[in-house]
């Protein structure tokens, strides 16, 4: 709470109204909301003609006052305003099975409803005194408990909601509404999901409202419209710089014995009171806008509610402007309707195989949710098994996954969700960080990854030189250089052997001879790899044992090398242009790119590895025309390339593609990253609790 001496002339952001109320001061501002008119139309809507209503604190009273007054003036209104002040929360229960004898022989209107409006001071009475009602067994269907507290989030109703009564309440906080959790986001937790953000106590969304807003009126004018200043009295543009009465500066301290009024106190009270819809301020509580009494205007108060079986689910809302607005049906006494329960809407994306349009047979007319099929299609039909709900399957309306706009706005299944057109998505929705800030999503009922697709390189007949296939050229290199080396072997152990000399008087006029020269060396390694036999032999044992070594390694890779050589020649081979992420960034003559608004591109996006950032920047370079509307088009696009696209998607619908006819297309590499698919729902939604969120 920020507070202002009066004779500053400074407004004082309060956000206790009723206490506020004794100094009926102009230069207030409240920023809680009146509940009485909210009360008094709740008790027009369900016709209640008894309540009983529970005070612990005086200020109480104005509220009654105002239920009396409207008592006196409206004959049809309430009949009977029975009040009862609790002097003890801590022992209620005499004062409760009062209550509930005085009701024993005589029914009441509504199928003999008790009705207590609650009105406790703090939230831990509010608790201590249900604690009680529990404790006497009042919490069966007949009993109906209207909280008269905007912090209904703050109160653990949950456990009442087996016994059958009804609990409801207001929240100035919509936990619903995608402006305050993303403004409580940035506030508390910024970069978490959306639907890991929790509540907070009212007086804090209140304090957190009021600082903002008065920033917020103060940039307003400090950036925009400073000129507004001057003119004041004592304010002054001296170089630049403001001056209130002769002092540098805006001086905002005081000192309780200056009487003095602050000449700025009534500009800054009038600006914070001027309103206009073109230019409002939305904060977690919703807009803020105030009356020339400073009493709060424009606002929305949710009503909520809990009853046998139903968590804390918000069923309307009230505003002075548009006033009660209830979203569940209302019931009259003695009237029974059995309307059928509205189904969920349940949205999908048309992407084979999960989520297809069911083909027609002659004589076959498929309608409803038969229409059609695929993976997603079969899991919303078990979904609604388990959970038992009713529902109504239909493809996204743009045929889009969900892209978040430059103003804050979404498109796709994500936007359809926010916009609360659809109860649950579940669709090949990939789940990521930026979408879990405005959706919620389960765990993954499928991991994934990025993966590579390209177009299946056509097979390579055997060439001429193809008898050279089952080695490689490192391996060629190494025989024939251990081919040379041993011949020199050979040739060297011969020249120093004696006995590889002999005596021939017609080849030498000394007489002595050795066969060994080094075309006679080169001539009987080759004989061995080619497995043949020559007139010449090594006579000495050094000779021989380098000939039964080369011996030996001939009839090893002789073997290997024939054992292959079939092979690679009946075999058509196919040569992939690439083999990994890797090459595929660092090569310029294939295009690649990804379906647009999807998450694969923003992967690429938002990523700060080195090689994914180098392939944005390339397909940027290439503009729109790599990236695609559907998966149906990219695939088409590598089939119509002729290799020279590659098309980047999730490695679930990639396999599944390249197992399809005509069987064109390949997956290279490994996948990117690690992600999964997720069944969605809106923010806090009922459907969550069912789901392992």
């Amino acid at each position: 709470m920020i507070n202002y001496p009066e004779y500053y002339e400074e407004p004082d952001l309060t956000k206790n109204e009723i206490k506020s109320e004794m100094s009926k001061s102009k230069m207030q501002l409240y920023l809680r909301v009146d509940l009485i008119p909210a009360i008094i139309e709740l008790i027009f809507f369900y016709d209640w003609k008894t309540v009983y209503y529970i005070y612990n604190y005086e200020e109480a009273f104005q509220k009654i006052e105002i239920l009396f007054d409207r008592q006196n003036k409206d004959s049809k209104f309430i009949e009977n305003i029975i009040l009862r002040k609790v002097v003890d929360i801590f022992d209620c229960r005499d004062m409760l099975r009062a209550i509930e004898a005085s009701n024993e022989n005589h029914a009441q209107n509504n199928e003999n409803k008790i009705v207590f409006i609650l009105d406790m001071d703090s939230n831990e009475n509010y608790m201590n005194f249900l604690s009680q009602v529990k404790d006497l067994g009042m919490t069966k269907n007949r009993y109906f408990y209207l909280l008269a507290t905007m912090g209904i989030y703050e109160l653990d109703l949950n456990e009442f909601k087996h016994g059958g009564a009804t609990f409801l309440g207001f929240s100035i906080v919509d936990y619903h509404d995608m402006n305050s959790i993303r403004l409580l986001s940035d506030l508390l937790q910024p970069g978490e999901p959306l639907n890991k953000i929790p509540t907070i106590p009212l007086e804090a969304a209140l304090l957190i409202d009021g600082l903002l807003y008065f920033t917020w009126k103060m940039h307003s004018v400090m950036d925009k419209n400073s000129n507004n200043l001057f003119g004041l009295r004592g304010v002054k543009l001296h170089k630049s710089e403001i001056y209130v009465n002769k002092t540098k500066g805006i001086d905002c301290s005081y000192s309780l014995n200056n009487t003095t009024k602050w000449v700025l106190g009534e500009f800054v009270n009038n600006l914070l009171k001027k309103y206009s819809e073109e230019n409002s301020y939305k904060g977690v509580t919703g807009k803020l806008a105030f009356d020339s009494d400073g009493k709060r205007q424009n606002y929305t108060l949710g009503i909520y509610k809990v009853a046998l079986n139903h968590p804390l689910k918000k069923i309307g809302f009230f505003s002075k402007e548009k006033g009660l607005t209830i979203n569940e049906e209302k019931i009259v006494k003695n009237e029974k309707k059995n309307d059928p329960v509205k189904p969920k809407v349940v949205i999908s994306i048309l992407d084979p195989p999960f989520f297809m349009i069911r083909p027609k047979e002659p004589g076959e007319n498929f309608t409803g949710n038969d229409r059609y099929e695929g993976f997603c299609a079969d899991l919303a039909k078990k979904i609604s098994e388990i959970v038992n709900f009713t529902y109504e399957i239909r493809p996204v309306r743009d045929n889009s996954f969900g892209n978040r706009y430059p103003n804050g706005s979404w498109n796709g299944v994500v936007g359809e969700l926010i916009r609360h057109e659809a109860d649950i998505a579940v669709a090949p929705l990939t789940i990521t960080s930026q979408r879990e800030r405005a959706i919620e999503f389960s765990t993954p009922f499928m991991d994934i990854g990025i993966s590579i697709m390209i177009k299946k390189p056509k097979k390579e007949k055997p060439g001429v030189f193809s008898f050279m296939s089952p080695l490689d050229s490192k391996i060629w290199i190494c025989v024939i250089l251990a081919f040379a080396g041993v011949s020199v072997v050979l040739y060297l152990v011969s020249r120093f052997s004696p006995y590889e000399w002999h005596y021939d008087a017609s080849k030498n006029e000394n007489g002595l001879n050795n066969d060994f020269t080094i075309l006679n060396t080169l001539w009987f390694n080759l004989a061995a790899v080619m497995q043949q036999g020559v007139d010449i032999t090594p006579k000495s044992v050094s000779g021989r044992l380098v000939a039964s070594v080369w011996w030996f390694f001939t009839l090893i890779l002789i073997s290997s090398y024939t054992a292959n050589l079939a092979a690679f020649l009946t075999v058509e081979r196919m040569i992939s242009p690439i083999e990994s992420v890797e090459q595929l960034s660092r090569q310029t003559e294939i295009q690649y790119g990804a379906l647009e608004g999807g998450s694969t591109q923003e992967f690429f996006r938002t990523s700060k590895v080195d090689t994914y950032q180098r392939m944005w920047n390339f397909m940027q370079s290439w503009g729109p025309t790599v990236f695609v509307k559907t998966n149906a088009e990219g695939v088409q696009k590598v089939r119509d390339s002729k290799g020279k696209y590659a098309y980047l998607l999730e490695s679930s619908l990639n396999e599944y593609l390249n197992e399809r006819e005509p069987c064109d297309t390949i997956k290279v590499g490994s996948n990117l990253d690690s992600k999964g698919y997720g069944v969605a729902t809106p923010i806090r939604s009922e459907l969550r609790f069912h789901f392992f969120f």
